[in-house]
């Protein structure tokens, strides 16, 4: 059965581990493939008449999310969340919950950047997760998010 993109939310997480806060915010539109493939070695000897490969590191993902301008609490907006998370001198913990309960998370230092658009287009801007650190599956993601409204 095929699954929708429907319900896959983007989060921050704050809080020491064991009291973590997950914080959604809104306007995802596009995320690259996460966590990465492994990368194949050539592992052929000259003797094989047969191509070999063996596994090798995991390819770091294209890390850049798109979002849609929205707002964000009663005075904020996901842009100025970014914006302020952009300056951070250590990295920051975010994540995308899938449809299916998993989740992946990783550290990084945000870049924010204003979409270039046409006419009568949808305002959006591209986050870039500089030094994408530590990105790991989760079989469960989390089930409580604090309030964006």
């Amino acid at each position: 059965m095929a699954t929708s993109t429907m319900g896959t939310i983007f989060y921050k997480k704050t809080g020491a581990k064991g009291a973590e806060v997950y914080t959604q915010i809104l306007g995802m539109l596009t995320k690259p493939q996460l966590p990465g493939l492994p990368q194949s070695i050539d592992s052929t000897s000259q003797e094989e008449k047969i191509a070999t490969n063996v596994a090798g590191p995991k390819a770091a993902p294209d890390p850049t999310f798109q979002f849609k301008h929205m707002a964000h609490g009663a005075s904020s907006t996901n842009f100025k969340l970014f914006q302020t998370d952009e300056g951070s001198a250590t990295a920051i913990s975010y994540g995308v919950l899938y449809p299916d309960g998993g989740a992946v998370e990783w550290d990084a230092i945000p870049a924010v950047v204003r979409d270039g658009t046409g006419a009568n287009a949808l305002d959006t801007f591209s986050v870039y997760m500089q030094n994408m650190d530590n990105v790991t599956m989760v079989e469960t993601g989390p089930t409580t998010f604090t309030s964006v409204a």
